[in-house]
């Protein structure tokens, strides 16, 4: 299986894969668009950064050992199983 394609963060020189963005502000490196907009938020008319926990982030680390952030996973759900009445499932006689 090929690599993807690489880029460095021209700020701290880590090397990313290319569908890695790299915050403007701060220079922290997001696994995603969605991932990076969710740790810019608006405060008094202005966007500014939040820590990755705040934004409730993940942090990974790549091959190449750079830290990148992530929305995490939704958590797997077992399916439902339809509940037993316990008259047709317990019927006792006497």
């Amino acid at each position: 299986m090929r690599s993807l394609p690489t880029h460095r963060n021209r700020y701290t020189s880590e090397l990313l894969a290319n569908a890695v963005e790299v915050c403007s502000a701060c220079h922290l490196n997001f696994a995603s668009t969605r991932a990076g907009d969710k740790h810019r938020v608006w405060s008094e008319g202005k966007r500014v950064c939040i820590s990755p926990l705040q934004a409730r982030l993940e942090a990974t680390t790549n091959k190449h050992g750079a830290v990148i952030y992530r929305v995490p996973k939704a958590p797997t759900q077992s399916p439902l199983l339809a509940p037993i009445s316990e008259p047709e499932a317990f019927h006792l006689t006497a």
